[in-house]
């Protein structure tokens, strides 16, 4: 018929503050009841904890036993300290600010975010909002300001004021650093690159030095920290070429092929500005004679590992293995799961440099160590080229597949279905149980051959020439889908591989 409560002080039955029944009227025997407590009630309590003490009275006059609650009152704001700004000169680069929030000893509710003023704090509220890195009454809070707010601030010296707000509405004191602004660009004023002019393949890198000035504005300069070069007669959007920092880079150079290049370069402060004044752009030009390198890739598997190669593609951790078991030359060799897609794969092609190693060829020579272990496989491919990273069946140039004849191993030459052959060669024997050095040999125009344990006459393709340029490279079990590898299940054993080179000039080791 009645409810009650008292604040921190329980005072005698029917003294307390009388509560509303949700629906307006006292009636049953189970009730959900309020009061609305006004915040100018509030506001008068003193900060801290504060205990609620609620009580009912049914029909028959009887007072039930009391149940509390709490609430806290929490009338002061988060203190806020370690105030870091990064960098300490800023212009066209981002300004980090961070610093840690804590409400534990004001109250002990969580931190909501906080606020940013540059130079003159506002009114509570008014700054630049960020959040908080977690709702926990003590954490860190912070903000990146964009390059487009820091262009509103003049050349010079500016401070920056951070505090923070708790989940009660409360903002804290402040806290302040100072940051130099620098929108004034670099000078540049020369630079220079050495060697400009040598043989491809004879030079690693060339050397590019810059020289600048930044100028100094309401006691403010960021120095010249560094720039960026790009290969091309065209300009690029600033920060998009290759960076470096300091006054010197080197720019590797080992892999170009014989030709004339281009090299620009221009320079920026520790800012972020970029040099304007003419010329803004520097360039170079560089003179690459010669061949073209030789060598296209070499692994011995030495590493015990696959990282020299571009991606390995195995069934499981076991089908694809390093092992001293393997090892035909040296301590360790390639392992490998008959028939079951197991195998590693180099690409060179993809053109993202001007010549070497990335850059596709259209003559080819390779040659590896194979034991088949007495693996029992039937029609199982252990090495292909392609003219595409992607290996799709109708750009595989060719391949060659291993067998297990009755108990003898055998290999072939064979084009890939992009270059069918009117007839294949006939098999060849191998050594079943021991090494045997393979060697396939090819140019553009012309039919691939492959030489057997350095035989004198190599086997090779009949019918039309077998055009394109080799991009991609694969080594191992079934290394084709779909070029003929029907058997479902792994042969017995394993297989082992080593000892892999492969160039551009053709002059077989194994061959004569």
């Amino acid at each position: 018929v009645a409810a009650e409560f008292f604040l921190d002080t329980v005072g005698p039955d029917g003294k307390g503050t009388s509560m509303i029944a949700t629906g307006g009227a006292y009636s049953g025997t189970t009730l959900t009841v309020y009061q609305n407590m006004q915040l100018q009630a509030i506001a008068i309590l003193p900060e801290g904890v504060h205990t609620f003490y609620v009580h009912g009275l049914d029909a028959a006059g009887n007072w039930g036993p009391l149940s509390t609650g709490t609430l806290i009152v929490d009338k002061t704001g988060p203190a806020v300290s370690n105030l870091v700004l990064a960098p300490a000169v800023v212009g066209n680069i981002p300004l980090a600010v961070s610093a840690a929030a804590t409400d534990v000893a004001t109250g002990n509710s969580n931190i909501a975010g906080g606020e940013l003023f540059i130079d003159t704090v506002g009114f509570d509220g008014t700054g630049l909002a960020f959040g908080a890195a977690a709702a926990t009454p003590s954490t860190s809070i912070g903000v990146i300001v964009t390059p487009t707010t820091l262009a509103t601030l003049s050349n010079g010296v500016h401070t920056v004021i951070v505090h923070a707000k708790d989940v009660a509405n409360n903002w804290g004191g402040t806290i302040t650093d100072t940051i130099a602004v620098d929108h004034v660009p670099p000078t540049f004023t020369a630079a220079s690159l050495a060697p400009t002019s040598f043989l491809s393949g004879s030079v690693p890198f060339a050397t590019l030095i810059v020289t600048g000035t930044d100028p100094l504005q309401n006691g403010v300069t960021s120095g010249v920290t560094g720039g960026e070069y790009w290969f091309g007669l065209g300009d690029i959007p600033q920060g998009a070429g290759t960076q470096f920092a300091g006054s010197s880079v080197q720019i590797p150079t080992g892999s170009l092929l014989a030709g004339i290049y281009t090299i620009r370069v221009r320079i920026h402060d520790g800012a972020g500005n970029w040099n304007t004044n003419a010329p803004a752009i520097r360039n170079f030009t560089l003179t690459v004679s010669g061949p073209a390198p030789d060598a296209i890739f070499a692994d011995g598997f030495e590493l015990g590992n696959f990282a020299a190669w571009t991606n390995d593609v195995q069934l499981n951790t076991t089908s694809l293995t390093v092992t001293a078991a393997a090892a035909m030359d040296g301590v360790f060799g390639m392992q490998a799961l008959p028939n079951s897609r197991n195998f590693v794969q180099f690409n060179f092609g993809d053109g993202t440099l001007a010549g070497g190693p990335n850059t596709a060829t259209s003559s080819f020579d390779a040659r590896f160590q194979f034991n088949p272990n007495g693996a029992t496989g039937t029609v199982e491919d252990i090495f292909a080229a392609a003219s595409t990273i992607a290996f799709a069946n109708n750009n595989v140039l060719f391949h060659i597949r291993y067998r297990m004849n009755g108990t003898q191993a055998q290999v072939q030459l064979q084009r890939g279905s992009g270059n069918p052959a009117p007839a294949l060669p006939t098999w060849t024997n191998i050594l079943s149980n021991s090494v045997n050095s393979l060697e396939v040999v090819w140019t553009s125009g012309g039919s691939p051959q492959l030489y057997v344990n350095g035989a004198a006459s190599p086997q090779t393709l009949p019918g039309a020439a077998v055009n394109g340029t080799i991009t991609s490279f694969r080594m191992g079990a079934r290394v084709i889908a779909g070029q003929g590898n029907t058997q479902p299940g792994p042969g017995a054993g394993v297989q082992f591989f080593d000892k892999f080179a492969a160039k551009r000039s053709l002059s077989p080791r194994f061959g004569p």
